[in-house]
């Protein structure tokens, strides 16, 4: 069994010291088990995090449309402030985040049927996927999703292609570059 996660009010000691417990018992690769920081949600939760190719930065998507970007290097684990912090569709939770292999941009998920492809510093949206047709019956006859997107996964090795998952039960491959279903 883990044991909970301890209390607010706990100690940073004590915590500090269950972490190790919890690393040694279950052999986690970790070199410093003192070296971590809590990231506040506000007033939502967290629903999706990814972390760049190089493990220089992460992406926490929330509940509330969220999208916070940090970055290791200028990380304080006292006070843990996002170097961009935007909403990706108003409404829509984001749902899913995955970087390309090559760090330079990512794709994000929310409840809607278009994922959107975003720079490396979230500034700039690079491509909005094309939404299906409601009307056709068929998934494999409509261009795009049109349901709510579940899951997006980059392709490990190709920086083109992109999976994504939908309530409308298909799976798509599209390539990035072209704009288009692969």
């Amino acid at each position: 069994t883990v044991p909970s996660h301890p209390s607010k009010d706990q100690p940073r000691k004590q915590k500090v010291k269950d972490a190790a417990s919890i690393i040694d018992k279950h052999k986690l690769p970790l070199q410093d088990a003192t070296a971590w920081a809590t990231i506040e949600s506000g007033a939502s939760s967290h629903s999706a995090v990814a972390m760049d190719p190089t493990g220089a930065r992460f992406a926490v998507g929330g509940m509330d449309s969220s999208l916070r970007l940090y970055d290791f290097g200028g990380l304080n684990a006292d006070n843990p402030t996002p170097f961009q912090n935007i909403y990706v569709q108003e409404g829509y939770p984001v749902r899913s985040i995955s970087y390309a292999p090559s760090g330079d941009r990512f794709v994000i998920a929310t409840g809607s049927a278009q994922p959107r492809v975003m720079d490396r510093d979230g500034s700039d949206e690079v491509l909005e996927f094309v939404r299906g047709d409601v009307y056709v019956t068929d998934p494999a006859k409509t261009l795009g999703h049109t349901a709510a997107v579940t899951c997006v996964q980059w392709h490990p090795m190709d920086k083109s292609i992109v999976f994504t998952t939908s309530r409308d039960g298909s799976l798509r491959m599209w390539n990035v570059d072209r704009g288009s279903l692969a």
